[in-house]
């Protein structure tokens, strides 16, 4: 593999890399949020009628990417 080839390869580990923890974070930060909201049931219901409104939005423009937001939303609304 040639140096150049390497050096991209590395590149796009680390933006990968990058992407990873950033996604990692902003789930721990929207949990921490919905966790808070779950105290207010009436709000708490708002945001989870918002999740799926915006489901079911995309069902419609982008139907391949239900198969990851779906998932997501149920972890992020799941109440304890």
């Amino acid at each position: 593999m040639s140096d150049q080839n390497l050096n991209t390869l590395e590149q796009i580990q680390t933006q990968l890399y990058q992407l990873q923890l950033q996604q990692g974070i902003q789930e721990r930060v929207l949990g921490c949020l919905l966790r808070g909201l779950a105290r207010h049931p009436d709000v708490i219901d708002d945001v989870e009628n918002e999740f799926h409104a915006l489901a079911d939005a995309m069902k419609q423009t982008n139907p391949e990417l239900l198969d990851v937001v779906l998932p997501y939303i149920e972890r992020l609304t799941k109440r304890e």
